[in-house]
């Protein structure tokens, strides 16, 4: 059963979906939706060497640094379904666009 986060965002309240032992990362860290490219990511800002750099809450969950060049899709297109059973991983953009119906 997954854990439950509310977000507020705009008008609305957004449900986050996450599992259990990774509400530490989303609780420890202040994430906000941001759009991006007509997408809805869930970031949170980060900065290193004066340069500030936005990192997305699957990519922590999957532990995949910043600059790695994987992608991580979710299975129900419901980027705030962040349960690992949801996420896929894949090597690069072009394995992310073979694998689009």
């Amino acid at each position: 059963m997954p854990s439950i986060r509310l977000l507020p965002y705009k008008d609305t309240v957004k449900v986050i979906l996450l599992d259990f032992e990774d509400t530490i990362i989303f609780d420890n860290s202040k994430y906000y939706p941001s759009l991006k490219n007509g997408v809805i990511n869930l970031t949170r800002q980060e900065k290193k060497d004066g340069k500030k750099r936005s990192i997305s809450l699957h990519r922590d969950i999957l532990g995949i640094p910043v600059g790695d060049k994987r992608i991580v899709q979710h299975r129900n297109g419901n980027r705030f379904d962040n349960q690992k059973s949801n996420l896929i991983i894949h090597a690069d953009r072009d394995a992310y666009v073979n694998s689009l119906p």
